[in-house]
């Protein structure tokens, strides 16, 4: 029997969350639902984490140039394989490249194994690893850190192959969230008054709420 292969896990560097959905699946493109989000990081700061990802992303593309199999259909189609890089330069609203690099993870929110349906959801954490088991919006702009299994992949459609970037767990480390802030309203800090403690004081859970089961945040 071969070996099964270990399912690999890397945690980025902190960066700048982009287009993140975490709480509530993406159906606008498929229907069963994909949790997504970007992170923008310096070239400067991510160099190590394109080294580890790079030399996956060849041996994807090398592995597809050795199958006669996927060679013969490209050039049926008069094309060639080609090979995709598992992040992009920043563009700005100009077009122009801001020096920074946006590395896109995604999970699928459900998928059919040994004939069941499986239902996943991405696992957050605070900054002191704490889950986060009520329901938060975390909007672009926020401070995250992403925990992610590479893949290799071949695409017959597209001729192409690379390393896609499975998203496990995210870890919030400055959270940009909607509606109004204090500052944004004109609210200063008073010595005195009413001090709000979250959770203190505000009794029973709503009914229906249950609290959520810890989860270890070893990854980060």
């Amino acid at each position: 029997m071969a070996e099964k292969k270990k399912n690999i896990r890397i945690t980025t560097p902190a960066g700048i969350a982009q287009y993140p959905w975490l709480q509530k699946a993406d159906t606008r493109f498929k229907a069963e639902g994909v949790y997504t989000v970007g992170l923008v990081l310096p070239k400067a700061q991510c160099a190590e984490l394109c080294a580890q990802l790079d030399p996956m992303a060849e041996q994807a593309y090398q592995d597809a140039l050795a199958d006669p199999k996927k060679v013969l259909a490209a050039k049926q189609k008069k094309k060639t394989i080609s090979k995709n890089e598992p992040y992009l330069p920043e563009l700005d609203e100009a077009g122009n490249e801001t020096g920074n690099t946006v590395f896109k993870f995604r999970m699928n929110a459900q998928a059919e194994i040994k004939g069941e349906t499986k239902f996943f959801k991405p696992s957050l954490f605070d900054a002191k690893g704490v889950p986060i088991t009520k329901n938060i919006n975390v909007y672009g702009g926020s401070t995250i850190k992403v925990n992610f299994s590479p893949t290799l992949y071949y695409t017959d459609a597209s001729f192409s192959a690379g390393v896609s970037l499975r998203l496990n767990a995210v870890q919030v480390l400055k959270l940009v969230t909607g509606g109004y802030t204090a500052a944004s309203c004109g609210f200063g800090v008073e010595e005195d008054g009413f001090e709000y403690a979250d959770g203190a004081a505000a009794g029973p859970a709503p009914e229906g709420e249950a609290a959520g089961a810890e989860t270890p945040a070893s990854d980060f």
